[in-house]
């Protein structure tokens, strides 16, 4: 689990019993994950998409994709 907000990280990681929570980016980025779930809201999915392609990461990202069809359309590009 990552969130910019760590005692929000930490209460997702117990609510949904998951083993790691990580404070920064570079920590959760770094730890071997091959797929990011994108579960915030929407206005910032596409810059929440575009972090872990730049990691060479999987991403499954909640509807809607993105807010404006030109992000979806950038968004589309980046993980191909």
């Amino acid at each position: 689990v990552y969130d910019p907000d760590w005692n929000r990280a930490l209460a997702m990681q117990h609510r949904f019993g998951a083993l790691h929570a990580y404070p920064t980016e570079k920590e959760f980025f770094a730890s071997g994950i091959d797929v990011v779930a994108i579960c915030s809201p929407a206005p910032v999915h596409h810059r929440n998409v575009l972090m872990p392609a730049e990691h060479g990461k999987h991403v499954l990202c909640e509807k809607p994709l993105a807010m404006t069809e030109p992000d979806i359309e950038d968004m589309i590009a980046v993980m191909r």
